[in-house]
């Protein structure tokens, strides 16, 4: 089953395994245009750089894991 942690999605079935994931969601991020508010983290839709870097070095905190 799935659950909701805050700003991302996570599986039970993977935190078993000692997965580190986290499944996103457009929460939490800090892309500001219409189309990609929030957490976008997608470097070829528009968004700057920078955002698109912060967005991931988020994504990954909160997934437990290393921004590399």
């Amino acid at each position: 089953m799935f659950y909701f942690d805050n700003t991302v999605w996570r599986s039970d079935l993977l935190e078993r395994g000692k997965v580190r994931h986290a499944f996103s969601t457009r929460m939490g991020g800090v892309s500001t245009l219409p189309h990609l508010k929030a957490m976008n983290c997608g470097f070829l839709r528009g968004d700057s750089d920078e955002n698109v870097k912060e967005n991931i070095r988020i994504l990954c905190r909160l997934a437990g894991c290393s921004e590399n």
